[in-house]
């Protein structure tokens, strides 16, 4: 995964191997979950956060993006 919060981003060189996308998509929505707990009320307007599965060679297959738009 490729996970992008707070304006930084995570790479995770070394990877984790999933049976199925299914199985990925799964994690990355749990890993959504998570990150939203975490921010504890602070996601404010013009800002987000997203979490990449990326294949094998670090190619993207599909983007979770949580964002915040409208006036602060």
């Amino acid at each position: 995964f490729k996970v992008r919060r707070s304006g930084k981003t995570y790479n995770n060189d070394e990877g984790i191997v999933f049976d199925s996308l299914d199985g990925a998509w799964e994690e990355a929505t749990i890993a959504a979950g998570e990150m939203l707990k975490d921010l504890d009320g602070k996601l404010v307007p013009g800002t987000g956060c997203s979490i990449e599965i990326q294949d094998e060679f670090f190619n993207p297959i599909r983007l979770l993006e949580i964002s915040v738009k409208g006036p602060r």
